[in-house]
């Protein structure tokens, strides 16, 4: 369920029960609900970006309607929470990524989300939620498939954990070793 908020641009994203008739969300219950969550808090920024990426991907998929977007942001939002906004990396600015394509011919993320990817070819952590907006699976995943000889310059901003960089190094590894 979908609620608009009429003080910005926010949308709140409500896990649809048999007793959600009522179309506003009291204000008092929204945090208790964000704790379980029932109700994702979505900017419309956000919320456009993710429908333009959804869109993109629905064509490939053929098929789904507004339902279903939005039952695949609510999935996307539960997954991203679930890490309690602790990402472990630090977001890549927008102006550096125009000078990596630029300069070096940047076309796709090794460590995106849907939520912050600027490049339409990124790859994510969680491809189950993901791939419905555009990701093309886990890195980690691409050790073995990839076929170096096939070109191609992506930026890499791995999780900042000892073993996120670590088995960054060694998936790049492999694959530059094997062109």
């Amino acid at each position: 369920e979908v609620i608009r908020n009429e003080n910005n641009d926010h949308v709140y994203l409500r896990l649809a029960t048999s007793d959600s008739s009522e179309s506003l969300i009291d204000p008092r219950e929204v945090a208790y609900q964000q704790q379980d969550y029932r109700v994702h808090t979505c900017s419309g920024k956000h919320l456009a970006k993710l429908k333009i990426l959804w869109e993109q991907s629905r064509q490939e998929r053929h098929g789904g309607d507004d339902a279903d977007f939005y039952r695949d942001v609510f999935s996307l939002l539960t997954r991203y929470q679930a890490l309690e906004g602790k990402g472990f990396q630090a977001g890549t600015p927008s102006a550096v990524y125009k000078e990596l394509r630029r300069s070096f011919g940047v076309t796709g993320e090794l460590f995106a989300s849907p939520l912050n990817c600027y490049f339409r070819d990124y790859f994510s952590a969680f491809p189950d939620t993901d791939c419905v907006f555009g990701s093309l699976g886990s890195f980690y995943d691409m050790e073995g498939l990839w076929d170096p000889r096939a070109g191609g310059s992506f930026a890499g901003n791995p999780p900042f954990t000892q073993y996120g960089i670590l088995r960054a190094a060694a998936v790049t590894y492999s694959i530059i070793n094997r062109g």
